[in-house]
């Protein structure tokens, strides 16, 4: 079977691309190791895949009709239960084309996937979504109004004209006024919590003086560099947008990144004088007098982490500039 093929890497390769790129272009990523794996039995790799996609291989590799693998049976039976007929005569062999099963249909991700028999079939579609509780809707169907009368596809939408519908489209508009007017109401009422970052940024005593900046930043969408000081009498700096703030100088920051040194121990070392005193006499090491006086001292680690939303009290900031 398959004598004419040659037994070289390069012409298998070539036959097999050949065969996928028809068939199952999805295969051609991992082209590199079938090759590879199945390079030995060549013969046996196609007589698989002729069976796998139910094809025939003549019009693929256009080989003489003699070297095709024919059944005894005179009938054929497709994986979805549809028959396709065969012959026995050698010089008379029809075309079998792969006829996709109702699993390919609606296989999301294979090339045999159908659209319209995934909306045709909502209850075997749904059990095939990769999240079954999201519902298939159909958009498409929306713009066949849109397409030329003589198309096949079109579809002509009648509006309901009759005084009920009428009637149910005025009471909808008048629940949407008066949400809407309720909404604005409440947006621009003196106690509402509603726009109030916004609000607050657009005080006229922010327009100028160093809460400027603030509202710079706050409207610019820019990024804003604070030198902090933390209750453990360290520093560091915060990089991040402002989503609002006030005139004590409190903020609200988000997409944050924070940079602190932190204290990871301690040391104890001597004193300059008793160095200096040690290094006048001579003396290349300390006296006990000297040791016994021996400071304190920490060790920092600088420290790095994103934060996606905090609150900074006004008193805690000792310098705010705009981030370059």
């Amino acid at each position: 079977m398959f004598a004419a093929l040659d037994n070289t890497s390069d012409e298998f390769r070539s036959k097999l691309e050949k065969f996928y790129r028809q068939i199952d272009p999805s295969k051609l990523l991992n082209i590199d190791a079938i090759v590879n794996k199945h390079n030995t039995r060549q013969d046996a790799l196609f007589k698989f895949l002729a069976k796998k996609y139910n094809v025939s291989l003549t019009n693929i590799f256009n080989t003489t009709p003699s070297a095709l693998p024919l059944s005894s049976s005179s009938s054929s039976s497709s994986s979805n239960g549809t028959h396709i007929t065969s012959s026995n005569n050698l010089n008379n062999v029809p075309a079998i084309q792969y006829i996709p099963t109702i699993q390919d249909k609606l296989n999301f991700s294979g090339s045999h996937f159908d659209p319209l028999y995934a909306l045709l079939h909502v209850p075997e579609a749904t059990l095939s979504l990769p999240r079954p509780r999201v519902r298939p809707l159909d958009y498409l169907a929306k713009c066949r109004v849109l397409l030329p009368t003589s198309d096949p596809n079109y579809k002509n939408i009648k509006l309901d004209t009759s005084k009920e519908a009428y009637l149910a489209n005025a009471r909808a508009k008048e629940i949407r006024l008066a949400r809407k007017q309720a909404d604005h109401i409440a947006r621009h009422a003196p106690t509402s919590l509603r726009n109030l970052p916004y609000r607050l940024a657009m005080n006229p005593s922010f327009q100028k003086g160093p809460m400027s900046l603030l509202r710079k930043c706050y409207v610019e969408k820019r990024k804003i560099k604070i030198h902090v000081r933390f209750y453990t009498n360290t520093q560091g700096i915060l990089i991040g947008y402002l989503k609002a703030f006030d005139k004590h100088m409190n903020l609200v920051l988000f997409d944050c990144i924070e940079e602190k040194q932190v204290v990871v121990g301690m040391e104890w070392s001597p004193r300059q004088k008793d160095i200096d005193s040690a290094r006048l006499e001579g003396n290349t090491m300390l006296s006990s007098k000297a040791t016994r006086r021996f400071i304190k001292k920490p060790i920092y680690e600088k420290r790095k982490r994103h934060l996606k939303q905090l609150m900074l009290r006004g008193d805690n900031i000792v310098l705010i500039c705009m981030a370059p």
